[in-house]
């Protein structure tokens, strides 16, 4: 997140110039990844159960960068002359649906016995891509995409490729090695986050540019990802 925030400021500053609400919306598909819906099933598949475990940590890491970066950065680029303190973005936190599900998850099945309720789970998750995608597709507006196109190549590059290779330098860096390793090189490699489009639609941001660079963003993602697998192994 902060080295395209960088990138992205020197670029505004001495390349071209970026209107705010573009420049928030291209700064949040290039920061935040699709560590979930897309990030679960493709490290389940290529990596197994283990894999997907360390995943986990991964999107609730990502979240965390979503509630306070990328609020902020909404809320600083967008429409809206909304203040923010510490207590809103620890309040954005803690009532977000997936954190209090991590929460749950961590802490119900030490009090009581969840296994009948398990097959639901599984039903109810399985939802999860299909209806992702449809919302996405619902959303998406192909008008005047060529004026867009240059930042979504820009924005797609440093997500699927140079952000990957930013983790990747910092996994030899710091010798981490195993799943671990082989997992945050993964996840940092997926397209961009779909909360984005959320934030963008509610703050007043480039609704259009973070609709269309999710969906490119997907596609070429199933191949991207899938070198990146190569790589790392």
């Amino acid at each position: 997140w902060v080295f395209a925030w960088v990138l992205l400021f020197f670029i505004h500053k001495y390349y071209k110039k970026i209107d705010n609400h573009t420049f928030g919306a291209i700064l949040l598909t290039m920061g935040l990844g699709n560590t979930s819906f897309m990030g679960f099933p493709l490290t389940k598949s290529y990596f197994g159960i283990e894999g997907f475990k360390i995943a986990i940590i991964c999107d609730e890491a990502n979240f965390v960068v979503m509630s306070t970066l990328g609020i902020l950065t909404a809320i600083y680029y967008g429409n809206k002359n909304q203040s923010v303190s510490v207590g809103y973005l620890i309040k954005n936190t803690l009532l977000f649906p997936s954190f209090i599900a991590l929460i749950l998850s961590l802490s119900i099945f030490r009090i009581i016995d969840i296994s009948l309720a398990i097959p639901i789970f599984d039903g109810l998750s399985a939802t999860l891509i299909p209806m992702a995608l449809f919302s996405i597709g619902l959303q998406l507006d192909f008008t005047d995409m060529k004026q867009d196109l240059n930042w979504i190549v820009f924005s797609l590059g440093f997500k699927l490729i140079l952000a990957p290779l930013l983790v990747l330098a910092l996994v030899y860096i710091t010798r981490t090695k195993g799943i671990v390793a082989s997992i945050s090189v993964f996840e940092a490699a997926m397209p961009p986050m779909a909360t984005s489009v959320i934030l963008a639609n509610e703050y007043g941001l480039n609704t259009r540019f973070v609709n269309n660079a999710l969906a490119i963003g997907i596609l070429l993602s199933l191949l991207s990802t899938y070198f990146w697998y190569l790589i790392i192994d």
